[in-house]
């Protein structure tokens, strides 16, 4: 009890499009997704894949800067950032296949497109290809974590959090400040406590100099628990399904690009090298002075490499 008064306060999540109608949308098989356009529709479309899983795409609305030559498709995938909530047992790494298809059926009916799938969004973005790889022409492939078991336990370990008093405070503060949430819907406290109770220690790897130096990075919302049922629906036994990604991948012949950052230690240069051989046809290009997210931390050195590869 005085632990729950002491948390007292006013902890805001953001609405999603479910409570506030200004957020714009798409509705494609019976699922509402928070979605945006940029650029002439009658031009080569490009649909950008966010990570997480259960992240948004706001930091990587840099790329609407390809507007003026494609037209850029951003959305946020089934039940997080704005998109509604749904119950989480309906987000899988099938349904968020289908889910990219049904948005890929609707802004290019006619064409194949261009992806660009950073971190998860990267993973996902692989799944496509393997089974639809017909309905896409180039793929920009920015730090998957890994497509075997054995790729993903060492991420895992890499990024376990490091428990601590100082972690373990944070944790117990960010649960008794999640029982004053009010809304605006019933998963609003478990993504405010996903949020705030992690330790970004985890992640130091990840950046420059062990830190995300020169930037915040941004988004609306996070959607827990539907990322915690796509992780654990992945598992088999306990162990991430190899091939889940992968198996039809061996069929496409178009050309891909990896991407890395230059300074991330646990899924950048050295994975992304190894990964190539699982790509037909890829390159791998390095994005100099950044850590993961290379596209929030330099969108100028990462867009030349995007439409550097586009132009092929």
């Amino acid at each position: 009890m005085v632990a729950y008064l002491f948390a007292s306060g006013d902890y805001q999540v953001a609405a999603t499009a479910e409570h506030d109608p200004s957020i714009p949308t798409v509705t494609l098989a019976g699922v509402t997704f928070h979605a945006e356009t940029f650029g002439n529709p009658d031009n080569q479309a490009v649909i950008v894949v966010h990570g997480g899983p259960g992240g948004d795409y706001r930091y990587l609305l840099d790329l609407r800067a390809l507007a003026d030559e494609y037209f850029v498709v951003f959305y946020d995938q089934r039940g997080t950032g704005l998109s509604p909530r749904v119950n989480p047992k309906e987000v899988t790494v099938e349904a968020s296949i289908e889910d990219l298809d049904n948005i890929i059926q609707h802004y290019s009916p006619d064409r194949p497109v261009y992806l660009i799938g950073h971190s998860w969004g990267a993973m996902l973005s692989t799944g496509y290809l393997a089974r639809y790889g017909d309905n896409v022409t180039k793929a920009v492939i920015a730090e998957p974590a890994g497509y075997t078991h054995e790729a993903l336990e060492a991420f895992f370990n890499a990024t376990a959090p490091k428990v601590s008093p100082a972690s373990v405070f944070k944790a117990g503060r960010a649960f008794f400040q999640s029982l004053h949430v009010r809304g605006p819907d019933a998963q609003a406290r478990w993504d405010y406590f996903g949020v705030n109770a992690g330790s970004s220690e985890s992640y130091t790897n990840y950046y420059c100099g062990g830190r995300r130096e020169g930037y915040s990075f941004p988004y609306w919302r996070w959607g827990i628990l539907a990322a915690q049922n796509l992780a654990s629906s992945s598992r088999e036994n306990g162990n991430f399904k190899d091939g889940l990604l992968t198996d039809g991948l061996e069929n496409y012949p178009n050309k891909v690009l990896l991407v890395a950052s230059e300074c991330n230690e646990i899924t950048g240069r050295a994975l992304q090298e190894k990964n190539l051989a699982f790509f037909p046809n890829a390159e791998l290009a390095v994005i100099p002075d950044t850590g993961h997210e290379m596209i929030t931390q330099d969108p100028e050195a990462s867009l030349e490499v995007v439409r550097t590869y586009f132009d092929e």
